[in-house]
């Protein structure tokens, strides 16, 4: 592949980011819509099976497919994702098989005894969605973003106006949830595949290319070998959602799964800009003290100027959630207000991620994801004996907020920040956050304001906060006097 100047790979992410950005837009604003057609036991039986074909189809290529994108030809590429789309094939029809016979065990264990049938239609998740995988990397080794980008809004268009449409017809069943999952990803597998145009789809087989096949999987065996570490970071993404769904019931597995709709997704679209735009300055940096510096600027700026005021502002969400989508999702707005500590510092550490690449420590970014899903389980499982879903979230997001800010710690030391000063950095910030939301709690519980006064109080008490570290930040005092001055 031919080098590209930082002007083609700032082009290349903001492009990516647009397409992720206008299909997040589409579905947030058709959201409230949909959550007035569907009950939170309706998104429960969704959020349940999206968190089982989300697992399955990042692991439907056994990672083979990150092959295609680092061939050094075009034919082995071609030969990379031949191998990875027959991998693809091969785990949809054993999943389907598998899921076909188990439904009703599974639905069973998961507290979904009712809409097991819709299991069934995971292998078809599987199929569409592992070879719009595959697609996606070919489409990016040939720097056809904007098809990877068309790709995501279709996926976007096609679930919601099939949700919507369903929704309507089947008075509100998870059937409609399902089935606009599964036409949405089959969608953005047919705008990635591009039919017309595609040379994969000309691929011949012959003995000698069945040799070549065979050497390139030896060849790249320690993909599949290391997909174990890949497999547990995205078990824990989707962990608590069944387990919820286990323990609680479904609409409990839908009130959390629409709290991190809100609030994680969006951040993991910033996040992963950010990500990657870190990446590329670290990767090029031969300095470890240039690094450690953008990497502790990078985390306050994260956390001065985005998460904390976030934060502040979702102390009125158990007032506001209930209005944009609904009362039957009050509950919603107190597991949004509780689980906000969690996504918040999942926002600011997603960033460091690459570190493990760096510094490459594969081996150890698995160690961490199995220590997640240890505190998962350990958390949910012990507080499930309560019955209450409010104390098993809360004892999760205080567990998962420590783990996270340990994590976050053990990466930027590998880079060498200074723990110290970062704290004392952020210590003010944290010191007005704190005093903004017990005031917002004493409003709500000892003074009984109203919604729209608590709305309007959260929203003050964020423009004062940002307001009072703007002023104490001379970095970003320096770069308001420099606008003016180009004024």
């Amino acid at each position: 592949m031919s080098p590209r100047g930082s002007k083609g790979l700032l082009a290349s992410i903001l492009i990516l980011a647009t397409g992720s950005s206008l299909g997040q837009f589409i579905t947030l604003a058709i959201l409230p819509i949909i959550t007035r057609l569907y009950s939170p036991e309706a998104f429960g039986v969704l959020s349940i099976f999206v968190a089982l074909s989300t697992l399955l189809i990042n692991m439907s290529s056994l990672q083979f497919s990150e092959v295609i994108v680092i061939c050094d030809s075009e034919q082995d590429a071609e030969r990379a994702a031949v191998i990875s789309s027959l991998l693809v094939v091969a785990i949809s029809v054993l999943t389907g098989v598998l899921f076909w016979i188990y439904a009703g065990s599974a639905a069973a264990l998961l507290g979904i005894e009712e809409y097991g049938f819709l299991l069934k239609f995971l292998a078809l998740a599987v199929l569409f969605g592992g070879l719009e995988l595959v697609c996606r990397r070919w489409l990016l080794r040939e720097h056809r973003n904007r098809r990877i980008a068309s790709s995501e809004v279709a996926m976007a268009i096609a679930d919601r106006a099939t949700t919507v449409a369903l929704g309507l017809l089947t008075a509100g069943s998870p059937v409609g949830l399902v089935f606009g999952r599964v036409i949405g990803i089959f969608c953005a597998f047919f705008v990635a595949l591009q039919p017309k145009n595609n040379r994969l789809l000309r691929f011949r087989f012959s003995s000698g290319q069945w040799r070549k096949i065979c050497e390139l999987a030896q060849r790249y065996r320690r993909f599949p070998y290391y997909s174990w570490a890949k497999l547990l970071e995205i078990s824990a993404n989707q962990l608590p959602v069944l387990l919820l769904g286990a323990f609680f019931g479904p609409s409990v597995a839908g009130g959390f799964s629409l709290s991190k709709r809100v609030l994680a997704e969006p951040a993991v679209l910033l996040g992963s800009a950010v990500s990657q735009s870190y990446f590329q300055y670290a990767a090029k940096q031969k300095d470890d003290n240039a690094v450690a510096k953008a990497t502790s600027q990078l985390t306050i700026s994260l956390v001065k100027l985005i998460a904390f005021p976030i934060f502040i502002g979702l102390t009125c969400a158990p007032e506001l959630i209930p209005v944009v989508f609904g009362n039957t999702w009050e509950a919603t707005g107190w597991y949004t207000f509780i689980l906000a500590p969690m996504f918040m510092v999942l926002f600011v550490m997603r960033p460091l991620n690459p570190i493990f690449s760096l510094k490459e420590r594969q081996r150890e970014k698995g160690i961490f994801a199995a220590q997640n899903i240890l505190v998962i389980v350990v958390t949910l499982s012990s507080t499930a004996y309560f019955g209450n879903d409010y104390i098993a979230l809360a004892v999760l997001s205080l567990a998962s907020t420590t783990y996270l800010v340990y994590r976050g710690i053990w990466l930027m030391r590998l880079v060498n920040v200074d723990i110290p000063a970062l704290g004392a950095a952020l210590s003010f910030s944290f010191v007005v956050t704190v005093a903004a939301v017990l005031c917002s709690i004493i409003l709500r519980t000892q003074l009984l304001y109203s919604g729209f006064a608590l709305v309007a109080s959260s929203c003050g008490f964020t423009l004062v906060y940002l307001l009072l570290v703007v002023l104490r930040d001379e970095q970003i005092l320096k770069i308001v006097r420099r606008l003016r001055k180009k004024d």
